[in-house]
């Protein structure tokens, strides 16, 4: 018997479906059962010679759940000279119980970048005084502005100064 066709997804597709608030929980949760030693999440990381560049392999999965992840996420300055993002990468979602190849998520780093927004959204939830109104931020690239979103999606924020060192103001179009 064979396996079920594979579904491949690209990073529009995943725009289209999944926004950083959508993993606040979720992210919330593994990170609870991660803690309590429910699950791993090895990395790897190497550069491939002669190339100006590193590639990531980052695993995870938790027990009692049906599937399980493996991301490949790598960062290339030859993609930059030909006009595109410098990272790129994918997802393979596996299932838990054979192993079976279920999906490729194709990224570009989408999903790492909401992830990681959704953790920061966590760690501001947890960390930060429930009247908290102002927010700084170092870095004025893609996770400034969505850990801004971030921190605003969990306390009232109504002042944010930024600090980056590029010079370069900072755009936060939060809509």
């Amino acid at each position: 018997m064979s396996a079920p066709p594979v579904r491949v997804i690209d990073a529009d597709a995943l725009r289209r479906a999944v926004a950083f608030r959508d993993l606040i929980e979720p992210t919330a949760v593994a990170l609870a059962e991660f803690s309590q030693g429910r699950g791993e999440s090895p990395v790897t990381v190497f550069a491939p010679r002669g190339a100006a560049g590193d590639v990531h392999v980052k695993s995870a999965w938790l027990a009692g759940h049906a599937i399980f992840t493996v991301k490949v996420a790598s960062w290339f300055a030859a993609r930059a000279t030909q006009g595109r993002p410098a990272g790129s990468g994918h997802i393979a979602v596996h299932s838990a119980s054979t192993g079976d190849l279920i999906a490729v998520l194709q990224d570009e780093h989408y999903l790492t970048d909401i992830r990681t927004a959704a953790a920061g959204a966590i760690a501001t939830r947890l960390l930060a005084r429930p009247d908290a109104t102002r927010l700084a931020v170092l870095g004025t690239g893609v996770q400034g502005r969505l850990q801004v979103a971030a921190a605003c999606a969990v306390r009232p924020i109504d002042t944010v100064v930024i600090w980056g060192r590029s010079g370069r103001p900072a755009r936060l179009d939060l809509s």
